[in-house]
Formats: C-alpha cells, structure tokens, sequence
C-alpha cells in the first residue's frame, strides 16, 4: 500500500511537468484569454456551433474519412453529417484502438509497471470523448434533426443539458469560449496512442525480442496502412501577384481588402508576401471593439447595408480610411462571386472612390491607391464597448443600449456639433455630454428624437433596453 502512491506518481509526474511548462509559457497568451472570456461575451459563439461542430462516438470507430481508397464516398459514412470534413476526420484506426485494447488487458494488474500509466492514460480517453460528443452525445449520425430548435433559431443562448461538455461548460467560465468541440478529439488520440504504445512495449515483454521485433513492425505497418492520404488534400496558395509589387512600393499604409462583410483567413496569407498592416484580418470571433463594428464605411462594407451611423459613406469615407492610415484598397473579385455581396461592395467603393482611376486591374482585382483628402469631414463613431449587436427587421434597424454607459463621439467634430439621435424604449433613459451636459430620453415605445451638442457623449439606460435606431450628424 505504501508503494502505491510512488506508482502512481511515476507517469503522472511527465504528465503534470508537461502542463505545468505549458501553462507557463503560454500565460502571456492564456491569461488574456480567459480575462476576455470571462469579462465579455463577444467571444462566446452561438450555442448552435457547439452542437453542428460535435463528434459522433461513430466518427471515432469509423476509418479514416481521408484514406486514399474511401474518399470521397466516406465522406457521407455514419458519424456527423452536417459538419465540415475537417472537422470529422477523427478516426484513430483500429491498430491504434487493438494494442490500447492489449494495455487494457495486460496492464490491469497490481504488480505491472504499466498498471498506474494505463489507468491514467485511459481515463484521459474516456474523458475527452465525452468532451468532443459536446453537449448532447450521439451514438451515430449528427443531423439537422437532432439539434435543438431553440439553438438553432437563437432563442437559446445557453446549454441545458447534462452531458460531461455542457457541466464543464457551466461550471468552468472561459469554456464558454470554445467552438468546435470535436478537436477534443485530438487529446483523446494522444492519449490512445500512448496507450497503444504502453500496449505494444507489454505485449512485446511477454514474446521475446523476435516476436515483439515483428509485433512492432506489423504494427507500424497497420498504422501507416490505415493513415495512408496520397495525395494529401490541399488547397494552393492562391496569392495574386500583385501584392509582391505592393511589398516592394515605399511606404507603410494599410490594405483593405474587400469584400469584408465578414473575415477572411485568406487576407492574412496575402500579407505575409505585401508585409503592410490590415484593416480587416480574421480573428474568428466578432469583437465589439474593432473599428469595423464603428465606423461608418466600414460598418456599411461589413454589413452590406446601413448600421446606426447614418452618415453618408461617399461623404465621409475617404476621412475615415484616411484616419485608419489605408493606402490601399483592393477588390477581389474571386472572393465575392455574385449577389449583395458583389453589387453592394462594389457600389459603396464607386461612391467613396468617385473617378478615381484604379492603380492596377486584372481579371481578379481591381486596386486603388489613395491619398488623404485635404480637409478632414467630421463623423460619428461608436464606443468600443456596451453597444449591442446590430440588428434589423425589415427597413428597421438598431442597436441597444443597457445601463452599462455606451459611447458616441463626433471625430473631427467641435464643442458645436448637432447629433441627432432616434430611439425607442419603454422606460426613460438619458444622454450626457463631456462637458457635464444633461438630456433625458423619455419613454418612447413608438419612437422618439433627441438633439444633443458636442463632441463626445455617454448613452445610459438604467431602468431598461434602449434601442438607438439612428445617430446622425446634423449639419
């Protein structure tokens, strides 16, 4: 008994030494991500993703999606049928799962040394498959039918349910953070093949040397068999030529890459070759306080349409790029084939950039080099913080406003600019300015209109939601 402990602190010791370097090199990253996760919301995905993004146990036991002799007619095998393939090529193969199957049986015994590492490495298994089945565990096919309604719809914003994932995501702040849970996946093979080494090394003690020689070979050649991809899927970079001039060109402006109406992984690809800051990247997440979610222009392009900020984006737009130090302006053609996401685009940067006669063309991008303009146009622009989410019914559109204080400032404005603001609410709420300045917003279920003055000002509404429908300049 007294042995025991030691026995088992021997594989735990590498495990927990492992995680302990990485919590400390990773802190100056992991730290800041839980302080977001846990202080704003915006990093939390809709309660949908964790359900369409979650494993089968089938997708486990299942071979592997990509093999060269099943794709692509595996690509429709049991397991979960409405996530992407990336997300579902999870299977750890049956050589892996027979010698786990082989440290179970021959490991369990008190006196082997292999006993307390097996025991470890096999909760940590099981574990994290029931991490990566997500909130409600399949045993076979994941459909559009087996996720809830509520979910879907977005009048469910938490997990009610009782699996090991949705406890762990109740109980643990930040891991509301997290997306595609069938990556848990990637952590339940590590541990199967640390189980399926533990699993050839007994069986291999027990043979001899000669047969456990040929037990690994055969067994190396079972795994590279069930993992053969030739060729392995890929997708070419496809970096247009251009952006190798553009590194060349002096100066250090900014690129913004349309269409933007939402990100795109491919713009950060282009600026490893251009090397010049992005006015729109990717960051997986929709954060209230980048400009994109501000400014007007950049609202317009994001959405396809109007937000909250009525000014005129052929008014104030070249200001507001001139602003955020964009030199260029490149349109991808490839990358918004048709629809609102070509015309819309297309038709708020012929407004914006007037006659300007674009600086290089081909059939995939057309690009624009500005200068600033030489007097700056005064515009709105919101608050990093305590805006709701745009949202829109018909022609309508708004964005709340709850007693957290939401900013709005006039940039370039002076102590005399007119803001106009539209609103609806049920109970009273109230605008101050910088200078102490006070306006009440009385009640206004149908809709109600203040003016107020100044450059900067704080939106409060302390009894109840306030929905801004418009903030305009006056001129």
């Amino acid at each position: 008994r007294a042995r025991a402990p030691r026995a088992w602190w021997g594989p735990v010791a590498p495990a927990a030494l492992a995680g302990g370097v990485f919590a400390l090199l990773l802190a100056p990253v992991l730290a800041p991500m839980v302080s977001e996760a846990v202080r704003f919301s915006f990093m939390v995905r809709p309660s949908s993703d964790l359900y369409i993004l979650s494993a089968s146990l089938a997708d486990f036991v299942i071979p592997n999606r990509l093999h060269t002799l099943a794709r692509p007619e595996s690509f429709s095998w049991m397991g979960n049928q409405i996530a992407p393939v990336s997300e579902r090529t999870i299977g750890i193969g049956y050589g892996a799962l027979a010698l786990a199957g082989v440290a179970l049986l021959l490991g369990r015994g008190r006196r082997t040394w292999g006993a307390p590492a097996v025991g470890l490495w096999a909760v940590a298994a099981g574990f994290f498959v029931l991490m990566a089945l997500g909130p409600r565990p399949q045993v076979g096919n994941i459909t559009w039918d087996t996720i809830p309604a509520g979910a879907l719809d977005g009048t469910v914003t938490q997990i009610e349910e009782w699996s090991v994932y949705a406890l762990v995501n109740q109980l643990v702040p930040f891991m509301r953070i997290s997306r595609s849970v069938s990556r848990f996946a990637i952590l339940v093979q590590v541990a199967v093949a640390v189980l399926a080494g533990i699993g050839l090394a007994l069986a291999a003690a027990r043979l001899g040397r000669r047969a456990g020689v040929a037990l690994a070979v055969g067994a190396l050649g079972v795994v590279l068999a069930e993992s053969w991809v030739a060729p392995y899927p890929m997708s070419p970079p496809d970096t247009p030529a251009f952006y190798a001039t553009l590194a060349e060109q002096p100066g250090r402006g900014a690129v913004l890459n349309l269409p933007m109406n939402y990100d795109r992984p491919g713009y950060l690809l282009y600026q490893t070759v251009h090397q010049r800051p992005l006015t729109v990247a990717y960051i997986s997440r929709d954060d209230p306080r980048t400009l994109t979610e501000r400014v007007p222009l950049l609202q317009h392009w994001r959405h396809l349409g109007p937000d909250i900020l009525a000014d005129d984006p052929a008014a104030v737009g070249r200001t507001a790029l001139a602003d955020l130090g964009v030199e260029w302006v490149v349109l991808d053609r490839y990358k918004m084939p048709g629809g609102d996401e070509r015309t819309v685009t297309e038709a708020i940067a012929a407004a914006v950039l007037g006659d300007s006669a674009p600086v290089y063309a081909d059939e995939r991008i057309t690009v624009y080099q500005l200068t600033p303009p030489a007097a700056r146009t005064p515009y709105l622009q919101l608050g990093p913080l305590h805006w709701g989410p745009r949202q829109e019914e018909g022609s309508r559109r708004w964005r709340m406003v709850g007693a957290e204080p939401a900013e709005l400032t006039v940039v370039h404005g002076d102590a005399a600019s007119q803001v106009m603001l539209r609103y609806r609410s049920t109970t009273a709420a109230q605008v101050r300015g910088e200078a102490g300045q006070r306006w009440e917003l009385p009640a206004a279920p149908t809709g109600g209109t203040v003016t107020v003055a100044g450059r900067a000002f704080v939106l409060e509404s302390p009894h109840g939601p306030l929905a801004v429908e418009e903030a305009r300049l006056l001129p």
